[in-house]
């Protein structure tokens, strides 16, 4: 689902954009089943209980376009993302409890851009942005944690809880350009620098 909006703030200087969507699905995973006897040294199927997966993903994005003069303008843009995989259960070898959910919060896209024709042959464009991911993973809902992940070496198959479970963890990037265009008569010279960085 999703819904978006736009239009002038003010007559030839300002603008906007929103827009906001939300989507996800939900699915059984073949031949698994939740784990009957959690928290035990045994795996036993609840053959009442499939094993499914369950995804979410939400947008909030806006653009706002700003002619400052009659040769400077700004485009501001952000994009607040969320996203959910709640359970995985799609994994070969691996009962419901031993996959983690992960939650991508926060996370989202951010950028701010610059364009200036100072004459009918010079142009200067320059932008910055950001994209923001962190995530943490958790447990499966049922698994305490005190609970213990066991590998059944006989078949390959882990049950109980997850091998591990990571803390909350930052992928940030970075990113920022510039460059200059000159077109001196049939041919055009364009110079400029682009950097990115990432945590």
């Amino acid at each position: 689902s999703g819904i978006a909006v736009g239009g002038p703030i003010k007559k030839d200087k300002l603008w906007f954009f929103g827009s906001y969507r939300q989507w996800g699905n939900e699915r059984q995973a073949a031949g698994k089943f939740f784990n009957a006897t959690q928290g035990t040294p045994f795996y036993t199927a609840d053959l009442s209980q499939p094993a499914y997966v369950h995804e979410w993903y939400e947008s909030k994005s806006t653009r706002i376009t700003w002619r400052a003069s009659e040769r400077n303008k700004f485009n501001f843009f952000a994009d607040v993302q969320d996203s959910c995989i709640c359970r995985s259960s799609t994994a070969i070898g691996q009962a419901p409890e031993s996959i983690t959910a992960f939650h991508f919060r926060p996370s989202g896209v951010y950028q701010a851009a610059w364009t200036a024709p100072i004459s009918n042959r010079v142009l200067l464009d320059a932008g910055v942005g950001m994209i923001r991911s962190s995530f943490v993973n958790y447990r499966a809902p049922g698994v305490a944690p005190e609970h213990i992940s066991i590998l059944e070496q006989s078949t390959g198959m882990r049950y109980n809880a997850a091998a591990t479970y990571r803390t909350p963890w930052d992928l940030n990037r970075y990113t920022s350009r510039f460059s200059a265009s000159y077109v001196p008569g049939s041919h055009a010279i364009k110079v400029g620098m682009q950097l990115e960085q990432s945590t």
